[in-house]
C-alpha cells in the first residue's frame, strides 16, 4: 500500500500518483464502458426511448414501490396516466430507432420531452412540491439532451430520405388474378 506524500514537493508527487492510479482503472473501464459509450452514442434514440418506457411503466405495475422512491402522491390516476403517456413517447422512440428512421418529428419528440420533464422537476423541486429524488430524472434529462447535442455536433443524425417508402408494411389479402370483361364482370 502506497504511503500519502509529506514534505516539499509532496502535492506533485500525489498528483503523480493519482494520475498513475487514474490510469489503471481508465484502462480497465474504458475497456468494459467502452462498447457500451459507443453504442450509446450512436443510438440516442433507443436509450432515450428505453428509459422512457421503463419509467412510464413504473407506476403502472408497481404503483406502490414508485410512490415509495418519490413519495405520497393524491392523485393515482394521474400519476398512472402520466406514466402511460411517457410510454407511449418511449415506444414512439423505439419504433423509430428500431426502423432506422430519424426524423423531425422525432428529433422534436426526444428533445422536448427532455427538457420539458427536466425544467418542471427543477422548477417542482425546488418549489418544494415534488421530492428532491426528482432531481435524478432531471441530471438523466440534461444528460439526454447532451446526448442528442453530440450526436448533432458530430454528424450521427442521419435524417431519413425515402419519403416515398410507406411508414409501415401492410399485408393486403390477395386477390385472385381473375381477367375482368368488358362489362366489369369476370
Amino acid at each position: 500500500m502506497a504511503t500519502i506524500p509529506r514534505g516539499p514537493g509532496a502535492s506533485a508527487r500525489r498528483a503523480e500518483m493519482m494520475r498513475t492510479a487514474w490510469g489503471r482503472v481508465e484502462k480497465h473501464g474504458s475497456a468494459m464502458l467502452g462498447p457500451v459509450w459507443d453504442y450509446v452514442k450512436a443510438h440516442p434514440t433507443l436509450v432515450q426511448g428505453a428509459y422512457y418506457l421503463l419509467t412510464g411503466l413504473w407506476p403502472i405495475f408497481s404503483l406502490n414501490s414508485f410512490l415509495h422512491v418519490t413519495g405520497a402522491k393524491t392523485d393515482l390516476w394521474l400519476v398512472q396516466t402520466v406514466g402511460a403517456l411517457i410510454a407511449v413517447v418511449g415506444a414512439t422512440m423505439c419504433t423509430a430507432a428500431y426502423r432506422r428512421r430519424m426524423s423531425p418529428e422525432v428529433l422534436v419528440l426526444a428533445i422536448g420531452s427532455a427538457a420539458v420533464f427536466a425544467a418542471a422537476e427543477l422548477v417542482f423541486v425546488f418549489r418544494g412540491t415534488i421530492s428532491a429524488v426528482y432531481l435524478l430524472d432531471a441530471a438523466i434529462e440534461v444528460g439526454l439532451l447532451a446526448l442528442w447535442a453530440y450526436a448533432w455536433g458530430h454528424g450521427r443524425l442521419a435524417w431519413s430520405s425515402d419519403r416515398s417508402a410507406p411508414p409501415v408494411a401492410i399485408a393486403l389479402p390477395s386477390t385472385p388474378n381473375v381477367p375482368v370483361g368488358g362489362n366489369g364482370r369476370p
